[in-house]
């Protein structure tokens, strides 16, 4: 009788263990099936994107714009993902040189910037360097921008977001982050 129930319990533990992991697996499945693969072979480029964003190639200088579904008709700022490649052919330039470079121009253009924070990552598989920060523009924005060189090229993801709302997009961006690859 005691063998019966602790057979019973075990098969009980089994059963909960075995539904846990299914449910993890759907959740981890349902979430990578709301992505699209946007891939722009003249950059080499490859990135998942949320399938309810919008897309804009060659926008303002930029490869490709992912635009968020506007909250309301008439919201202020539409929150996005930018990637922008950058030529650097004739120019011998290591990450920190690019990153001083361009922090002292964000900083010169942009009064307004107060740098959260700033510090070297990984993206695509390559060291490169990441700042946050916030801006005044017609509303309050928190920006994160983040760029490496690879070979004669510097590429740059920015996300933009009104600052009160930043935190509610970092799950998506971080997949957005995590997937960027270059070939």
């Amino acid at each position: 009788m005691l063998k019966k129930k602790l057979l019973k319990k075990k098969s009980c533990i089994r059963l909960i263990l075995l539904l846990v992991m299914l449910i993890s697996v759907c959740i981890r499945c349902g979430s990578n099936g709301n992505f699209k693969v946007y891939q722009n072979s003249n950059y080499r480029i490859k990135i998942k994107y949320p399938k309810n964003w919008t897309l804009q190639e060659n926008r303002d200088g930029a490869v490709v714009v992912f635009m968020a579904p506007r909250e309301v008709p008439v919201d202020v700022f539409q929150e996005n993902v930018n990637i922008v490649v950058q030529d650097l052919s004739g120019q011998v330039i290591t990450l920190q040189q690019y990153t001083a470079t361009a922090i002292n121009q964000l900083t010169r253009v942009f009064k307004s910037v107060k740098i959260l924070d700033s510090g070297p990552t990984y993206w695509g598989g390559k060291p490169a360097h990441k700042v946050e920060y916030i801006m005044q523009a017609n509303v309050s924005l928190r920006l994160m921008h983040i760029w490496m060189i690879k070979g004669k090229k510097a590429y740059q993801f920015t996300f933009a977001a009104d600052a009160d709302r930043y935190d509610e997009y970092m799950e998506t961006v971080q997949t957005m982050i995590n997937s960027f690859q270059v070939n």
